[in-house]
């Protein structure tokens, strides 16, 4: 019995210079079985720069009246899909992808996955250089391609012409370069809740007073559930400046925390501490921010949540008092309240004398440069 398959892939979601998120792409193959989600990543270290995202690509076997059994994955690094779609025999999918930093303009890196030895491969001798997103298929899997024609005409400063160029998938699919061979890890899809439309992408980042450091936090997909929004969780990570103002080449410190996505983030007056607001990336709880404190000086990641017990956070804001004060809004529990009209007051935290008592939430965060310059050598 042929297997199904289920296709989870990148996508450019908008331009590169445009900064912004975007949708999630489901493509039906020709036979209805199989499905295509689209992804795009963010780079593991500099996740807030659009120019670093990736494709993650993951193949899921599914035979049919069964439980999913297998998961396959490849992350097409530097690249992001232009346009991708199925052959009408719904045994290939074709991708056209770009460089998510701009570069090579007019050169589309074309990927296929194959479904006879479920391996992806690239393009290259057997078509020439793809100078062109868009594709058409004929029946039952030959792909038309706009390749690059080399032999025609052009004036200086101009684009090569473009030919079509007809490949026979089944024919000239093992001739081509295969990727790396994936991952395989159990796994079985749900219900799909995709992120919210432009914002999924945008990193929320901040430079800390004394102009030392720089921290930012982006938006991430679970490991597994790549196409499952609800899943997602964000990263933060800290950079140093270095002495000619131009940030160090590795992280200094990161961590990463799951089914949360960001809503505020500021640096206490003093830079020695990070505050977080989050809420929840399902959606759960719309009106409680779970939040969290970086601390620079043990580099642990805590939960703020316990300093307030009983009053939940019920703002994204973050207001500071010097030195390291956090003054967040909280539901006050302690007068009477209206379901239509619930009373808040805010709450002053000297993060100095708590974050020692608060859980951690992180401790195995990377820390790859010096450790924190102390106060007066800033």
């Amino acid at each position: 019995m042929k297997p199904h398959f289920i296709a989870v892939l990148g996508l450019v979601l908008a331009t590169v210079a445009s900064g912004q998120g975007g949708e999630f792409l489901e493509l039906k193959s020709p036979d209805e079985i199989q499905i295509a989600w689209a992804r795009r990543m963010p780079d593991a270290g500099m996740f807030w720069k659009h120019e670093h995202d990736s494709t993650q690509l993951a193949i899921f076997d599914q035979r049919e009246g069964s439980r999913i059994e297998k998961i396959r994955r490849w992350s097409l690094v530097g690249r992001v899909i232009s346009k991708a779609a199925w052959s009408p025999d719904s045994m290939f999918l074709v991708m056209t992808t770009e460089s998510s930093g701009g570069h090579g303009p007019g050169r589309y890196q074309t990927f296929i996955y194959g479904d006879a030895d479920h391996s992806l491969r690239c393009t290259g001798d057997e078509t020439g250089t793809v100078g062109a997103a868009s594709f058409s298929f004929e029946a039952p899997d030959t792909v038309v391609l706009a390749v690059l024609d080399s032999e025609g005409k052009v004036k200086a400063g101009e684009s090569y012409p473009t030919k079509d160029v007809k490949v026979v998938l089944h024919e000239a699919f093992s001739k081509m370069g295969k990727e790396e061979e994936p991952k395989a890890q159990p796994t079985e899809p749900e219900a799909v809740k995709a992120p919210e439309e432009n914002g999924e992408f945008d990193p929320v980042k901040a430079e800390s007073p004394d102009h030392h450091w720089f921290a930012a936090t982006r938006r991430i997909p679970d490991d597994d559930w790549i196409w499952r929004g609800d899943e997602d969780g964000f990263r933060l990570v800290i950079f140093a400046h270095e002495e000619d103002g131009t940030l160090s080449d590795r992280a200094w410190a990161k961590a990463e925390v799951g089914y949360r996505e960001v809503t505020g983030l500021a640096w206490s007056p003093d830079s020695k501490f990070i505050v977080i607001t989050t809420q929840s990336s399902g959606g759960h709880s719309p009106t409680y921010f779970k939040s969290y404190v970086f601390c620079m000086a043990d580099k642990s990641l805590r939960y703020l949540d316990p300093a307030i017990i009983g009053n939940g956070i019920v703002a994204a804001e973050i207001d500071f008092e010097a030195p390291d004060v956090a003054i967040l809004e909280v539901f006050d529990r302690d007068v009477d309240q209206q379901a239509d009209d619930p009373k808040t007051r805010p709450v002053k935290l000297p993060l100095h004398e708590l974050f020692e008592k608060l859980p951690v939430v992180w401790p195995l965060i990377e820390a790859v440069g010096p450790p924190a310059p102390k106060a007066e050598d800033k």
